[in-house]
């Protein structure tokens, strides 16, 4: 049960990376067009144009992200005390009694950690440059807030997450020391 939540987690965490991959694509290409029209000495309507089309391209992205964002930390809240009792269990047991389950789950908690922490730093740089690409035009103020609530879920979430991988490295080394 819980190892079907931890996998449905990082399938969450793949399209997570994909969405911030794909808005990330479409940033370079609106910026790109961007330093275009300025290096053209285009005028201000045609950069606003450029902007409000850039701002429609990555609304949908920005939503899915934000949607799958909240089903993962949603996962993350209805899995907690399960991976916590379990590590608990894990701990209580000593290190030569534990099956290949233990070995394995203690793996799969920390394999979807590493995963979790590389989609948070695409995350964080991304939410920092949102934050900032709002000031430019209120066109971007609705895909921008989606991306925003994405990363505080997700940041809160790994966080989470980053304890339960702290445990399960520690037991995982008690096993081998």
């Amino acid at each position: 049960m819980i190892e079907d939540g931890l996998d449905e987690m990082a399938a969450d965490m793949e399209a997570i990376t994909k969405t911030v991959e794909t808005i990330g694509v479409l940033t370079e290409q609106s910026g790109t067009e961007m330093l275009d029209l300025t290096q053209a000495n285009a005028p201000m309507s045609a950069r606003l144009a450029a902007i409000a089309r850039y701002a429609e391209t990555i609304s949908a992205p920005a939503g899915e992200l934000n949607a799958v964002a909240t089903a993962f930390a949603e996962r993350m809240t209805t899995l907690d005390s399960g991976v916590r009792a379990a590590l608990g269990l894990i701990e209580m047991t000593p290190p030569d009694e534990r099956g290949d389950e233990a070995d394995e789950f203690l793996e799969q908690l920390m394999s979807v950690d590493e995963a979790a922490q590389h989609g948070l730093a695409q995350m964080g740089s991304f939410g920092l440059s949102a934050g900032a690409m709002v000031r430019v035009s209120r066109h971007l103020r609705k895909p921008v807030k989606e991306i925003s609530a994405a990363v505080k879920q997700l940041t809160s979430a790994i966080t989470r997450m980053g304890e339960w991988a702290a445990k399960a490295r520690a037991l995982a080394h008690s096993a081998t020391a």
